[in-house]
Parts: structure tokens; sequence; C-alpha cells
């Protein structure tokens, strides 16, 4: 494991939100931490002969008392962190976990840096890099599917796929390398048969996982729906009636939306965030048009888009011909695109194109079936077998894999020279060990778990 400089230090962090609750847990690490604790109770717990086993003790401020706690410690390296720990399960004032935290960095104990109990179970082998980033995953899943994909990961399942496929590569790698060590003999101890099937095959699974990642940031973050469509349109009143509360302002009064709104709800396994935007129009007005422009901003990137349309002032030819006109002014091109006639409970009944949905979110006419229609669509579309990969940084580097191991292909196909087809199945394999940490990447470190909050 590679070397650490904050090793030997001994961190504390509080392991429970901030602000009075019931309990308030504090956590210590590191190879002070037993000592520091027990200088600071009223009776010192032996944790090695009493491990993970919870002790009622006073906690003690000069001399007296100023709370009953519970003691649970772990030796390591059998604990989360893989070094002696130590948690300690306060009344969850604030003014006495801050208290205990100053006495606990008098006892030569520091505070603990974003996701550094996590950063030290990695760097002491309790978990890979992949695993670990799960960790915060789990922690921030809003959603029973993200939080069972993010569980996935945390055992090890994703982990595991990627380490079969570089075990593939590394051992067809050592033949191509062996041969350049007997380049003048002309001797071929790798079969290019089996080597182009197995590089097929594993670039085509590089591929899909690379593919996934627009399903898993689906399940972590939500589907984003873009409420789109002219001023007065209904936007508004359609958000405030999807999330059941008045979060957008509704007014008769063209281009009163502004700005986005947001909110998320929640249907079966998978979260929805609702977005409402500015009415899309030509207008004078500076503020106006730069909501319009966010509006815009917003179909780029949005998986749905709900067009609103009232057809008492649109025709549908006319509707369709404005959302092709913002799909060209947007390059938007992989979103779902969903028309729906509003303000049906004034407008009487009327044949629809095609595709359509008629909706009134005054009366509540459509609100069932618009939500079934999104309900069933994500659920078929996301609970499939295969692995998600949900991490921007996962996504980018099984590209960079996928491209290493085409232009080894393209060297084989080509009879390029093996010194050049092993130099991309390094680089493959490389690429590959990023991703669950089983190479020297103390860079990535800190950008990695700086997303953590304090004490995990």
């Amino acid at each position: 494991m590679w070397a650490y400089a904050d090793a030997e230090d001994t961190i504390a962090a509080l392991a429970t939100p901030q602000g009075a609750g019931a309990i308030g847990v504090i956590r210590v690490s590191g190879k002070k931490a037993f000592l520091a604790v027990n200088q600071l109770l009223s009776k010192p717990v032996s944790f090695e002969k009493q491990a993970r086993k919870a002790y009622l003790r006073q906690w003690m401020d000069q001399g007296q008392p100023i709370d009953e706690i519970l003691v649970t410690g772990f030796p390591g390296p059998h604990s989360f962190t893989g070094e002696d720990t130590v948690e300690l399960a306060f009344h969850g004032s604030p003014f006495i976990l801050r208290r205990a935290l100053k006495q606990l960095a008098d006892a030569g104990v520091r505070p603990a840096t974003a996701g550094e109990f996590t950063k030290r179970a990695f760097l002491h082998g309790k978990m890979d890099l992949a695993q670990a980033e799960a960790v915060a995953d789990l922690i921030s899943a809003s959603s029973r599917a993200a939080a069972q994909l993010a569980m996935q990961h945390m055992r090890g399942g994703f982990s595991q796929q990627i380490r079969d496929m570089r075990e593939k590569l590394l051992e067809f790698t050592a033949l191509v390398e062996l041969e350049l060590d007997f380049a003048e003999e002309d001797v071929e101890f790798a079969n290019r048969t089996q080597l182009i099937e197995l590089l097929s095959h594993v670039r085509k699974e590089v591929q899909q996982l690379a593919a996934s990642y627009a399903k898993g940031q689906v399940l972590k973050s939500g589907v984003s729906v873009a409420i789109v469509g002219a001023p007065n349109a209904g936007k508004s009143t359609l958000l405030n009636a999807l999330v059941k509360e008045e979060r957008a302002l509704v007014s008769d009064i063209p281009g009163t939306t502004r700005d986005t709104v947001e909110d998320v709800v929640q249907w079966g396994s998978v979260s929805f965030r609702f977005i409402d935007t500015a009415g899309i129009r030509d207008t004078e007005d500076t503020i106006e048009h730069m909501g319009i422009q966010r509006s815009l901003a917003m179909i780029s990137k949005a998986q749905v888009v709900l067009h609103l349309a009232d057809l008492r002032f649109q025709t549908p030819d006319e509707v369709h011909a404005q959302a092709a006109q913002w799909r060209q002014e947007t390059g938007a091109t992989n979103m779902w695109w969903l028309h729906l006639a509003t303000q049906t409970d004034q407008t009487g009944s009327w044949t629809l194109p095609e595709g359509w949905m008629a909706i009134s979110s005054a009366t509540g006419a459509g609100l069932e079936a618009l939500k079934e229609t999104l309900v069933q669509h994500y659920e078929t579309w996301l609970h499939g077998d295969e692995t998600l990969v949900t991490q921007a940084r996962h996504a980018a580097v099984l590209d960079r894999a996928e491209e290493s191991l085409g232009a080894a292909l393209e060297a084989l196909s080509l009879g390029v020279s093996g010194e050049f087809m092993a130099m991309e199945l390094r680089a493959a394999i490389r690429y590959l060990s990023e991703i669950v940490g089983d190479m020297d990447i103390e860079e990535v470190l800190g950008a990695i778990f700086g997303r953590f909050c304090i004490g995990k």
C-alpha cells in the first residue's frame, strides 16, 4: 500500500449531522484513538479485550461529568478504517459535541478532513477505490434504486467486473511482451486469432459500461424533466400540481417565470426532478431574455421534455414546428419529448394528434396518466440486469480504455509491430486499474474524497 503522509495522525469528526438531536456520534481513528478517549472517560475501557461492545461511561470535563455516553471500540485492522477506531455516542447537544471535539484536539487528535475515514479504509486495503466512491453514493442516495445500485458497487460487483477484464488483458499482454524479448527469433506466443477475439470482447464490455453512465446518472440523481412552452401555457401550474406544493408563482401575466424552479418527486423506485422554465418567446426584456436562455439550456440537458401548449392559441402543427426549432437551437437529440395539451377543462374535447396527452392542472385530469407514463417508461428502462456506471470519472476512464483497445485491434489488423500493440494494451490495463485504484494514483485521491462529508 502507498505511503500516506498523515497515516500517523489520529483523527476525529462528528459522524452525524450538525445540529441538535437525540444523539450525536463522534468517530475517532488512529494509533492514539484508544489512549486519547480513555483520558476523557470516567473509567477507562480495555478496548483490546472489550472490542466491538458498547460500554456506558461518563464523559469528563475538568474533573466533572458533562454527559453519559456509549463507547464502542474497534481494534484495527478489524475496523472500518483498518485502524484502531472508537465511536462515541453522546446526547445530541451541539455544545457538548463541540466541547468533546475540542477536548480530543487538546489530547492530540486532529480534526478529520472531508472523506478521510473512507480514504484511510481505502489506503489500508479495506475496500478498493470504486467501492470507496460507492460509499458517497450510498450516503446521497435519494431513492431505493439509487441505494441498491450503491450497495451493489460497495459489495464489489463492479470492481470484480473491471478486475476480470484487466486479468484477461494482462495474460495476453505478458505473452506479447515476451515476444518482444525474442524479437530476433521471430516467435509468436500470443495466438493472434484468440487475441482479436479477446480484445473485441473486452472492448464491447467496456463500451457497454461506459454507455451505462446515462442510466447510472438517472438512478443516482433522478430523471431531469424540463417543463417548457410558450408563456401562460400552464407550466408553473403543472409543476405545483405534480409536486403538490406551491413551488412556482402562477400569474396570468406573461413572463412571470424568469428563472428555473426545481423540485424532486419520488414515484415508484425512480426520482423525477421537475424543472419549471421561463416561457419561450421573443422579448425585449433583458431579464426575461436571460430566463429564456436558461430554458433552452435546460432543454439541452433534460432526459424528458414536457412541451405544454394551449391549443386555443396554437395549432398542433405550430407546436411541432416550435419544438423542432428549439431542438435545432439547443442541439438536443437524446431526450424523450412529450407534447401536452393544457387547459383542457376550458376547451372541451377534441381529437389530439398521435402521441399527445391532454391534461388539466386545475382539475387534475390526465395527471395520473402522465405519472404512470413516466414511471412505466423509466422503471422498464432502468431495471435491467447490467452493471451501471455512476461516476463521471469511471465513464471518462472507460472511454480512454476503449480507445486504447480500439488502437490495439487496429494494430493487429494492420500487422503493426508488437511493440505498438503492447503499448496500447498496457494503456488499457492502466486505465482499468485507475478505476479500482490498483496502482499509484495519489494525485486523484484528494479530488475523489474531497466530495465526502466530514466524518465519513
